[in-house]
Parts: structure tokens; C-alpha cells; sequence
């Protein structure tokens, strides 16, 4: 799981379509930050959060704009207060992804997982 940027999303989108979406969670939650991982961690960093921040779209919200690989892809995490969000980023390189036959794993690119 790694940051990276809007632009880079709509970069490498083949067709964007997610920018009436993007501006709707922005309307509602002002913090916001943009990142490639695999869906076993994203499964993480939602967790994480429910048991930290507090339910989805209350108080945080997500959105999945498209695939780069079979179980990667680009997400935005989306906060009402900068705090949540502030920790959330904190927190980014200490989330992994748990293969569905055991073990931990993290992602630097759709295409480098890293064992643990």
C-alpha cells in the first residue's frame, strides 16, 4: 500500500469516471488521501479503521476507482476531520494484506509484494 495522487489515478485510468463520485465524498468529507494497494489490505486498513475512527460514512468513507492488476487497484479514503486523517496517514506503511493461505504481506507497486 502506498500513497500517490489523484492526477496519477486519472493518468492511468483508461476511461475516468469517477470524478462526480470523487467531488460528492469531498463535499462531505474535506480530507482526503489516494492510494494503490492490494484488496487484502485495504481489507486491513478498513478494519483498522472501524475499530479506531468509528463506522464508515460517518466519520470516514472510501472509494474504489478502478483495477491495475487482478487484486490491485487505486482507492481514496476520505475523513471529515484532519486529525482522523492525520493518523490514518501515519498508519499507511504499517498496514498488510493476510493471504488467504496464511502469512502477512505488503505492496511498494501492483506489481511487488513483499513477504513478511
Amino acid at each position: 500500500m502506498i500513497e500517490t495522487t489523484i492526477e496519477q489515478v486519472r493518468k492511468n485510468s483508461i476511461a475516468w469516471d469517477g470524478e462526480g463520485d470523487r467531488n460528492a465524498k469531498l463535499f462531505k468529507f474535506q480530507y482526503s488521501v489516494v492510494l494503490e494497494s492490494s484488496f487484502l489490505e485495504m481489507d486491513t486498513a478498513n478494519e483498522w479503521l472501524e475499530n479506531r475512527v468509528g463506522q464508515p460514512e460517518v466519520a470516514w468513507d472510501f472509494y474504489f476507482y478502478y483495477k491495475e492488476s487482478y487484486d490491485y487497484g487505486y482507492v481514496e479514503y476520505f475523513f471529515k476531520d484532519e486529525k482522523s486523517h492525520e493518523i490514518f496517514k501515519a498508519e499507511i506503511p504499517n498496514f498488510y494484506g493476510i493471504w488467504p493461505v496464511g502469512g502477512r504481506f505488503r505492496t511498494r507497486g501492483w506489481d511487488v509484494f513483499l513477504e513478511e
